[in-house]
């Protein structure tokens, strides 16, 4: 390029710059829509699963139990008379639609009266899950826990009852599956004449892969 032409192509160059003139890239964006679905967690206590020791044959039941640990329930056998009973109540607690509350309530009892409660649970949600805890009488226990516990249910600072839970805690229940639940229970001396006890209890499961032990938090 001769001198000349360079001072052509300069002063071009100078003039589009003051004119305020500039270049601009095309560009365009592309967007991309996408929806998460995500899983429920959910599970019910089956209708009608709930079972007592003494719906097989008439008679009440016994056992021998301690109150200071290590608890135990054991050596249970059936008596020769029909005295006290045992009645079940499932309870939606939240209104979703599933049982997820059992309220045992005994009636016409004895200390040394003796109780086994069989209950199915359902997964009813699309998660595998795990039983995490147990609440009895609004108390909760987790894996790590005495499975065993004694409870004043009339507020008279004596133990009323002694609940031993099956230890079902980590049991994982896949979608679509149900396992069975129990715990048993015993009166013990410290009961009232003439009261009626009841107390209620309730499951809480996690998804399967978050359950650790221990699970106390």
């Amino acid at each position: 390029m001769n001198k000349k032409l360079t001072v052509i192509f300069a002063t071009m160059l100078i003039a589009l710059s003051l004119a305020g003139l500039t270049y601009a890239l095309w560009s365009k964006t592309l967007y991309i829509d996408g929806y998460i679905w995500t899983e429920e967690l959910d599970w019910e206590i089956e209708d009608n699963s709930v079972t007592l020791k003494d719906d097989i044959g008439d008679d009440d039941w016994t056992c021998d139990s301690t109150m200071t640990p290590p608890l135990v329930i054991e050596n249970i056998t059936e008596l020769d008379k029909d005295v006290g009973n045992t009645t079940w109540l499932l309870i939606d607690s939240d209104l979703d639609g599933d049982w997820d509350t059992l309220n045992i309530t005994v009636n016409n009892v004895y200390p040394c009266y003796y109780q086994h409660v069989d209950f199915w649970v359902h997964n009813n949600g699309d998660v595998p899950l795990k039983i995490w805890k147990v609440i009895i009488a609004g108390n909760e226990y987790y894996e790590n826990d005495n499975p065993i516990v004694c409870l004043d249910l009339d507020g008279d600072f004596d133990y009323d009852i002694i609940i031993r839970w099956g230890n079902s805690f980590g049991d994982q229940i896949e979608y679509c599956e149900s396992k069975n639940m129990s715990f048993d229970f015993h009166i013990l001396q410290p009961a009232d004449e003439g009261d009626i006890y009841s107390f209620t209890i309730q499951l809480v499961a996690i998804q399967w892969n978050e359950y650790e032990f221990p699970a106390n938090p």
